[in-house]
């Protein structure tokens, strides 16, 4: 149970994705930025808390700790400090095993622009970008032109990237979960009605995943329903 909880939690999704993308720039895997770039996270203290609170933001299921960096225990703070908050990042947090106030932890990434520049011209190479990602094992599962700045992706929260605990134990999930962005893709594509000739998958594909997240969908009306 540790070991999904700590594959689906979005705070390590994030760091799990992006500490791959930064082992693929270091071997010169990727020469391009396909990501909005992360320059680390915080833990946020009481202070933070209130100041966020005032302006209503709501942290009734979280808690609070301090801050640091996405590849290490943080700097610039006594070696205690950096040994508490390292195994802090390094532990998933088990839903209903903490007392008080759950950790507030945030995801830092550099300003981006306001634009998703998800437009026809650009679909080539967001694309090619999203294909990148899945070779390094990385599957975003929020392909949506929202989760776009600049043509980069800015959300890895839903993300899986492997090894993972589910992909391993589930032969058919894992092979609907690598071509899910693909799908994803042309949905937004079509969702947006953007003209262009660039699909990721090909018709057969598409339409079968179509008709099973409607057949999904009925069935769960249906249960509903009774």
């Amino acid at each position: 149970m540790e070991t999904i909880a700590f594959h689906n939690d979005p705070f390590f999704a994030e760091c799990r994705a992006y500490g791959r993308i930064k082992e693929a720039q270091a071997k010169r895997m990727l020469k391009r930025e396909v990501a909005v770039r992360c320059e680390g996270f915080l833990l946020l203290q009481d202070e933070d808390r209130k100041i966020l609170e005032g302006k209503g933001v709501d942290f009734e299921e979280q808690d609070v700790a301090e801050g640091g960096d996405c590849n290490s225990g943080g700097g610039g703070i006594d070696d205690q400090k950096e040994k508490e908050q390292k195994d802090f990042v390094d532990r998933p947090q088990k839903p209903g095993k903490r007392q008080g106030r759950q950790p507030v932890r945030a995801i830092v990434k550099e300003l981006a622009s306001t634009e998703s520049g998800v437009e026809a011209p650009s679909l080539r190479r967001i694309l090619r970008n999203i294909s990148k990602l899945n070779r390094l094992d990385i599957y975003n599962q929020n392909i949506r032109k929202d989760n776009f700045r600049n043509e980069k992706l800015v959300d890895f929260g839903s993300s899986w990237t492997e090894p993972h605990c589910i992909l391993e134990a589930d032969k058919d999930e894992a092979a609907e979960t690598r071509v899910q962005d693909l799908v994803m893709f042309d949905e937004m594509v079509a969702m947006e009605s953007l003209k262009t000739h660039v699909r990721a998958t090909p018709n057969w594909l598409y339409c079968n995943k179509l008709r099973s997240r409607k057949f999904k969908a009925s069935s769960g009306s249906l249960q509903g329903a009774v």
